[in-house]
């Protein structure tokens, strides 16, 4: 009667721990979540104020790899209520640079789903370390 009291302990003792073991291992696939922030301001240089439906969009990508669509590590919008600087705080997951690939720190401007401003040079945020990054914005010609 021993034997199979001291069996059952036994294998019950391995399922928790093969159990235990696989729930580790598939909550965070071995890596830790390590966030960063970005300091942003964007803005234009038109003495213009926005309609109160225009929307800011700031975008951190990895633009590596050529003929594929870039991949957006980070993505921050807010609606206008006032005139720029637009200033953003963006997060981002450091386990997803590799200092070998190449980044662009993006910003446009929106209204009604129409492009009116966007930045139109690559910047790269990892090449130079600031406190805050300056992102200045072009006017999109109009269309027609």
């Amino acid at each position: 009667m021993k034997n199979i009291y001291k069996t059952a302990l036994i294998v019950l003792v391995s399922i928790f721990g093969a159990l235990l073991f696989l729930g580790c291992a598939a909550s965070n696939k071995g890596q830790i979540v390590s966030k960063e922030e970005l300091h942003v301001e964007v803005t234009y240089l038109e003495k213009k104020l926005l309609p109160p439906n225009a929307k800011v969009t700031l975008v951190l990508e990895d633009i590596s790899k050529q003929d594929v669509k870039s991949k957006v590590l980070a993505k921050q919008s807010l609606v206008v209520k006032n005139a720029p600087p637009y200033t953003f705080t963006l997060s981002y997951d450091t386990n997803s640079i590799d200092f070998k690939h190449a980044y662009n720190l993006s910003a446009y401007i929106t209204v009604d789903g129409k492009y009116i401003y966007r930045s139109d040079a690559v910047f790269n945020p990892f090449s130079e370390i600031r406190e805050k990054y300056v992102i200045v914005l072009k006017r999109v010609p109009k269309e027609g």
